[in-house]
């Protein structure tokens, strides 16, 4: 059809005739008014604020400096991280830090820096207000030290945090990638769903979709990735600080739907603590197998005269047709901004914040001979604001309130390439969240714990298919605790949701069923224990009752999707997806080895997602109709990682991972495999250490997927060889008055440019995945 001027009434953007969206001069005009009146919310609220609770405020700081064990001289750009609260600082050109406005309690301080041992400290902030630091590091050869650094920066099992995972300095800047995907994906168990580079998404254990959230600074993003693979993800991960994926009990304060796992990328936009002088990064990218590159800068900027900070957080990405064995695949381009400006004010009592931000992007969907011979064209808009506090109460076990406000607008419009542009389908988003926590301390026979509430509120509207405008609204309570024994740490969690999912129209469908308001209720629970067999022996064991109430797609979806090439059916009868999860791990470390083992098993009662039907549409006769069905599932499978110190300077790593997932429709059924199950792979790195860096060869083999589901392709086995340089320098010349610390990062991916195939990838029966890949990142910390 036409291209006619209409208006997805959810969402103030607009098309034309040719395709091209309006400028929303009234969001954006909003979104300054807001501004303004967040910087004078922000003043009267705190002065009100601390004239209520100026005689509780518990507020400490934490200083000092950073010097060399042998020679005592001061050591720049030290990484120190308070991941209990998540606070994060580096020393200054004199290794001096700061770490202000902490709430009382119990803390571990985690220090590392490249050639130094990392070391981790405790603090105990009950009584002194200013605790004033002097930590000595020590220098390592490479080996044993650079070995369990290495094996931290992965992974973190043994400690009782609910963080299965984390990434961060080294590790981020070894894997970088366009996409969030691309940078986590060498983490055993981790995939990437994808239809093409644009539009990839983290795949955990097998599990994709809604069952794998995708967070920023602890906030969900609010986007639509989650629906169809051709969808992409509103957030970056360049300049990130940390990425961790976190299971178990600790998971629940992020929602029942914990499953496959929470993805958080911390950046810290609202900045939590007041920086002592300006820092930040400033990063440049290049890549020549999807030709092109990104710039950023992330900063903080303090105004200590007004108790403020500012952070800016500002990136840009342009990569034309991406490039393969095959030759280059035309319409995968990808073209984005985002960008965010946060806000902070520190007080007597704690501090508020908030940050605007938008993400806006256009890229392609490559061409299909079934109907899409010029492929697809996606322009997308989104633009947010978070208000954020926390408050220090002087108030007897408990140590911090937190409360979270986000609002997120989403706009993206699917055009069919050909000339004139025809608009295929519309997609449109409002949401608002609200959250409220609080950690306490010692509490009966429970060393500490955290417990709040959320509400979340979606409003949903897809023009260009017969999908109803609908809405849902999601609230939610939890509590997480933790025991610790001689040699047993105890987690336990537990948490209620109400979930209502309601459709705009009322009437019955001879394809999805009767259209009404749907309410799903749940008490979902994890339990985890870690158990120290020795000094070098840890088992942790934990359990979960999981709970996800379906989707507005999955209840309510009619329609062609033309970018994912479906007809997609929704199924008003769709029960809440429930599973009970359990999961058995074992690490041995030693001097000079390290070895991680995982056995999992995930069964649901109802698996929720839409299956091949084999039928087309009689209107979009190249079109299949996918139909959501509920079946019972199970999935099982094992992960490893192996660390080896071979001299001084060099290390191997191995790591593997597996998977075994099938399903039945009923009780009389016989099981058949899950569509889009990863194969088995193995993954085999060596890496060179040297003075300022590393340098290493990765050599992947994923083996051959034959166990399909029903209409899904073979794919073949592959082997694949990449290469890595690493190079960090400090300067003693000043940028904006203070020295640098530069790092180059160097990535050949595919060196023997390999004709390979993602099994996950929706199109991979068109296109393989890039061939010989040449990337440089280049960062200037300061």
């Amino acid at each position: 059809m036409n291209i006619n001027k209409r208006r997805i009434k959810s969402n103030p953007i607009k098309c034309d005739r040719r395709g091209k969206k309006e400028k929303c001069l009234g969001l954006k005009c909003v979104l300054v008014f807001l501004f303004s009146l967040f910087l004078n919310l922000q003043y009267s609220f705190s002065y009100v604020t601390d004239s209520i609770v100026k005689e509780i405020n518990n507020i400490y700081k934490v200083s000092g400096k950073i010097v060399d064990t042998e020679t005592l001289k001061p050591i720049p750009f030290v990484a120190l991280h308070i991941d209990k609260i998540n606070r994060y600082t580096i020393t200054d050109a004199n290794g001096e830090f700061i770490f202000n406005s902490l709430p009382k309690g119990q803390y571990e301080i985690d220090i590392s820096r490249l050639g130094y041992k990392e070391r981790s400290i405790n603090i105990d902030l009950e009584e002194e207000p200013n605790l004033i630091l002097t930590i000595k590091l020590s220098l390592i050869t490479f080996s044993t030290d650079s070995l369990v650094v290495s094996a931290d920066n992965y992974n973190s099992i043994s400690q009782i945090t609910g963080k299965s995972y984390k990434l961060y300095g080294d590790e981020i800047r070894r894997n970088f990638g366009i996409t969030l995907s691309e940078t986590i994906a060498r983490i055993p168990g981790v995939e990437m769903r994808s239809n093409g580079v644009s539009t990839t998404r983290p795949v955990i254990r097998g599990l994709d979709g809604y069952r794998v959230q995708l967070r920023l600074d602890g906030n969900i993003t609010q986007d639509v990735s989650a629906t169809y693979s051709d969808h992409a993800v509103t957030m970056n991960s360049d300049n990130a600080i940390e990425i961790e994926i976190v299971k178990g009990p600790e998971a629940l304060q992020y929602g029942s739907n914990m499953v496959g796992g929470i993805v958080n990328v911390i950046k810290n936009i609202i900045p939590n603590s007041m920086p002592k002088k300006l820092n930040g990064v400033i990063s440049m990218s290049g890549d020549l197998a999807a030709p092109g590159g990104g710039l950023g800068i992330q900063t903080n900027i303090p105004i200590k005269s007004q108790s403020l900070s500012v952070g800016l957080d500002l990136n840009g990405r342009y990569h034309l047709d991406q490039i393969t064995p095959i030759g280059t695949i035309k319409n995968t381009y990808n073209q984005n901004t985002d960008n965010t400006i946060g806000l902070t004010k520190f007080t007597k009592w704690g501090y508020i914040g908030g940050s605007f931000s938008s993400f806006l992007s256009n890229y392609g969907v490559a061409p299909n001979d079934k109907g899409h011979l010029e492929g697809v064209h996606i322009e997308l808009e989104k633009y947010g604001a978070n208000i954020r506090t926390e408050i220090y109460p002087k108030i007897d076990k408990i140590t911090r309130f937190k409360i979270d406000y986000n609002y997120a607008n989403y706009f993206h419009l699917e055009l069919e390439s050909q000339s004139p542009r025809l608009i295929g389908m519309e997609f449109g988003q409002t949401n608002h969240s609200l959250n409220f926590t609080g950690n306490h301390n010692a509490l009966g026979f429970f060393d500490e714990g955290i417990f709040g509430i959320d509400y979340t509120y979606t409003d949903y509207i897809v023009n260009g298919a017969g999908t109803p405008h609908s809405e849902s609204y999601d609230i939610g309570a939890f509590l997480v605790q933790e025991i610790g024994f001689n040699r047993l740490d105890l987690k336990i969690g537990s948490r209620f949701d109400y979930a209502n999912r309601n459709p705009k129209i009322r009437k019955v469908s001879d394809l999805i069923g009767k259209l009404e308001s749907k309410n799903y209720y749940s008490l979902s629970g994890s339990i985890s224990s870690t158990i120290i067999l020795s000094e070098r022996q840890t088992v942790s064991i934990s359990s979960a009752r999981t709970f996800r109430p379906p989707s507005l797609d999955e209840l309510f979806s009619e329609g062609p999707h033309l970018a994912s090439y479906s007809f997609d059916i929704g199924n008003t009868n769709l029960k809440a997806e429930r599973a009970w999860t359990s999961e058995i791990n074992y690490e041995f470390i030693s001097s000079r080895v390290m070895v991680l083992a995982s056995l999992f098993r995930n069964y649901f009662d109802s698996y929720n997602f839409f299956m091949n039907t084999n039928q087309t549409s009689n209107r979009y006769p190249d079109l299949y109709y996918y139909q959501v069905k509920g079946v019972e599932a199970e999935m099982m499978g094992f992960e490893g990682e192996l660390y080896f110190s071979i001299t001084n300077k060099q290390s191997i790593k191995s790591s593997f991972s597996f998977i075994k997932s099938d399903y039945r429709e009923d009780e009389n059924s016989s099981f058949k495999p899950i569509p889009f199950t990863p194969p088995l792979k193995i993954s085999t790195e060596y890496t060179f250490n040297f003075t300022n860096g590393n340098t290493g060869v990765i050599y992947t083999f994923s083996d051959k997927q034959d166990r399909v589901g029903e209409f899904e392709t073979i794919t073949e086995n592959y082997n694949k060889l990449d290469l890595y340089l690493q190079y960090n320098l400090i300067n003693k010349k000043k940028l904006l008055r203070a020295s640098t610390l530069s790092t180059l990062s160097i990535n050949v991916q595919n060196i023997l440019d390999t004709e390979y195939y993602n099994h996950l990838s929706r199109i991979k029966d068109l296109m393989p995945e890039m061939g010989r890949r040449f990337m440089i990142s280049y960062k200037i910390y300061y």
